[in-house]
């Protein structure tokens, strides 16, 4: 299994589709996460895609579908 870091920035583009390429990009290295192939993303990262997609995009846990 390899490792790879993704920086917080490819993921909030993910998840507010403001960059077609990043997004793509992301959701290709998160699928192969999700296969096992790679570990991918830190909790640090975690933690800083979380503060920015409350406090620039007001972002809330209760504005995510459950």
């Amino acid at each position: 299994m390899s490792s790879v870091v993704i920086d917080a920035n490819v993921v909030v583009s993910f998840f507010v589709d403001r960059d077609e390429t990043q997004r793509a990009a992301a959701k290709a290295l998160l699928l192969e996460a999700v296969d096992g192939e790679i570990t991918a993303i830190p909790q640090f990262v975690v933690f800083e895609i979380s503060y920015v997609l409350e406090t620039m995009y007001g972002a809330t846990a209760s504005a995510w579908p459950r």
